[in-house]
């Protein structure tokens, strides 16, 4: 659908300075799948995973990770890195981001009703943003759009099933009209049956009579 190419992903990468402990061996991970983000795929991917082990609960990496899905056209992984991010963002800033992002992701997979609500989630941590207002008006077009046609496809569900019915129903008739035809057959076969029955009696009475009338002369002379 044209509308899955015109809408704008944000893609900004999370950088950290605090280099101590944990966050040292987080932001080296981290870096290095910033690093190989246009290089090498796996790295990147490998990178980015290991920071999440180490702090699950720093959107950094699973943002990053999420984009990355995005641009190989992994939608489904894109759309649960994005679902962590959001679950641990705190400024508004970082939620519009990835509310965002969301809205991209499920316009990719023609879900454009739940886009159109993350878009709005997105706006209503940042109002201003004039990209999601354009994807916003996108995810709307589509939702109508996807709207008519599924009541398009109801209309024609219905007059499958009437024209099913209709079917159904005519073939009942038909076997009612064989059954009748049978049964009519059967009848006149009966019938039948019965004149050549009631004929053969007719026909075999005066034989039965004469000889009865030969066994009545012969008793008597």
């Amino acid at each position: 659908m044209i509308f899955h190419k015109q809408v704008h992903i944000i893609i900004i990468f999370f950088f950290s300075i605090n280099l101590f402990g944990q966050d040292e061996s987080y932001n080296k991970h981290l870096y290095d799948g910033n690093i190989n983000y246009d290089k090498d795929f796996l790295m990147a991917e490998n990178s980015y995973r290991k920071a999440i082990s180490i702090n699950s609960s720093n959107i950094k990496a699973p943002y990053n990770l999420s984009n990355k899905y995005y641009e190989e056209g992994l939608y489904d992984e894109a759309l649960i890195r994005q679902a962590e991010a959001l679950k641990n963002a705190r400024s508004n800033n970082d939620k519009h981001r990835i509310n965002h992002n969301i809205g991209n992701i499920l316009m990719k997979k023609d879900l454009c009703k739940e886009a159109l609500e993350a878009y709005k989630n997105a706006l209503r941590n940042n109002p201003n943003d004039n990209e999601t207002r354009y994807n916003l008006s996108l995810a709307k077009l589509c939702a109508d759009e996807q709207d008519k046609n599924n009541d398009k496809k109801d209309d024609q569900q219905k007059d499958d099933s009437k024209k099913m019915i209709k079917k159904m129903i005519s073939k009942k008739m038909i076997k009612k009209m064989i059954s009748k035809k049978m049964i009519k057959k059967m009848i006149s076969k009966i019938n039948k049956m019965t004149i050549k029955i009631s004929r053969q009696r007719i026909e075999d009475q005066p034989n039965y009579l004469l000889s009865k009338f030969k066994n009545f002369v012969e008793s008597n002379e």
